[in-house]
């Protein structure tokens, strides 16, 4: 529904089996707006509402029932729910239970009442959090998570993680509950090789993905020579003096041109031998035939 009119005032939304909700609004064009997005992303505060929405879909009636001014709305709010029903409202008063002067004095009295402070203790101790001691490898001790979080600038999610795998991160120390044993300290290629091992492929299953070219890649640097590989020599001319190097394979020529990252500049070397672009690191690249 488009916005129309800025009307302050109060309205009622209403099933078609004759249940309401009663509101008030400032600008009620824009509050039914508000209730429409919250029905439809399942996030409104009326459980009854929302209930009903999910029942009868957009089926719901959307009706003004009185204009007023800003300082008048409570008293014709609660006059409409007490005459209608408001039967999906969170509550039968405006505001909060706190308007009905019953219940504010019934509330109150249960309040200072020795029943309601056992009630609470009873709770709080059952509420009482229990730290896990935490323990670094360079031998700091915290009291729990939460704090070896706070030394450490990072969040209790991350020192946890640490804790269940015990490995060296990017903090510098490796973390572990108190009353747990040290582990022995693994690499990820070492925890990749465990997870891993075992996991062989049979022999006809290979030559199926081989066919399929499915988890295969063939090196683009490599020929074949009868039943064994050979690589492939790579020529570069340089574009600067003309000066031509041979290397006896793409491998060694992305050494030679960028030792840091060779596997970055081999992809881009064997993308220069196809004809992809045009040059890389300052060469023409292509295949000794």
């Amino acid at each position: 529904m488009p916005y129309k009119n800025k009307l302050t005032g109060i309205y009622s939304i209403v099933t078609p089996n004759g249940n309401s909700y009663i509101g008030s609004s400032v600008n009620i064009y824009h509050r039914w707006a508000g209730h429409r997005g919250a029905l439809r992303n399942r996030k409104h505060h009326s459980t009854r509402l929302q209930a009903a929405f999910d029942k009868h879909g957009d089926n719901l009636t959307y009706k003004i029932l009185c204009l007023c001014s800003i300082d008048m709305m409570n008293f014709y709010e609660q006059l409409f729910i007490d005459g209608m029903g408001g039967e999906l409202n969170t509550t039968k008063f405006v505001n909060n239970v706190w308007a009905n002067p019953d219940t504010r004095e019934k509330l109150e009295k249960h309040h200072k009442s020795e029943l309601w402070k056992k009630q609470r203790s009873e709770i709080a101790l059952r509420n009482t959090k229990r730290w896990v001691p935490v323990e670094t490898s360079i031998g700091e001790i915290f009291e729990s998570m939460s704090k070896a979080a706070r030394a450490y600038k990072t969040t209790t999610q991350h020192i946890k993680h640490l804790i269940e795998c015990q490995t060296l991160g990017r903090l510098g120390v490796r973390f572990k509950r108190l009353s747990d044993e040290w582990t022995e300290e693994k690499t990820q290629h070492q925890k990749a090789a465990e997870s891993n091992k075992g996991r062989k492929h049979s022999i006809d299953a290979i030559k199926k993905m081989r066919a399929a070219k499915v988890g295969y890649r063939p090196d683009l640097s490599v020929g074949e020579k009868g039943n064994k590989k050979t690589a492939v020599k790579v020529i570069a001319t340089s574009i600067s003096n003309g000066e031509i190097i041979i290397f006896d394979s793409q491998r060694d020529a992305a050494r030679y041109v960028k030792p840091d990252n060779h596997k970055t500049a081999s992809a881009q070397i064997c993308k220069a031998c196809r004809g992809v672009k045009k040059s890389a690191y300052g060469y023409v690249w292509g295949y000794q035939a």
